[in-house]
């Protein structure tokens, strides 16, 4: 009976940490639309916010289940998504657990040109409000 309290709390413990992504295949986390996590994507250029403007909203772009980037075309990536006005942000919502690479576009309204980020996103839960900062460069 000792042994089998040990096993059993390891086996509890295992099922435990691995029922927080429910979007899973063997084990890893599938990234794709189909879960509840809310994400608000914003961008940052040289310590400013490049936020939606009435002429030019912010769009960005999301590839699921990669580690790396896509590029930069539009055709590469799975999903768009465009922000309102006027706000800052960009709204995603229902992703899941999984990888992503997120690829926004906007305008500096500062500079008076455009600006592009991208980065890598790895969510962990399959619930909840995420919100992310994409760095800018010209």
């Amino acid at each position: 009976m000792k042994m089998q309290l040990p096993v059993l709390f390891v086996l509890v413990f295992y099922l435990l940490i691995n029922s927080s992504c429910t979007s899973k295949k063997g084990g890893i986390c599938d990234a794709s639309p189909k879960g509840d996590v809310i994400l608000n994507v914003f961008m940052k250029h040289e310590q400013h916010s490049v936020g939606n403007l009435k002429t030019y909203r912010d769009t960005v772009y999301v590839k699921y289940n990669t580690t790396i980037s896509p590029g930069t075309h539009p055709s590469d990536y799975d999903a768009a998504f465009i922000g309102e006005w006027p706000g800052d942000s960009v709204y995603i919502p229902n992703l899941s657990c999984g990888n992503y690479f997120i690829y926004d576009v906007g305008f500096d309204n500062i500079h008076s040109h455009h600006a592009t980020g991208g980065m890598l996103l790895v969510v962990k839960d399959n619930a909840g409000v995420l919100n992310i900062t994409v760095p800018a460069i010209e």
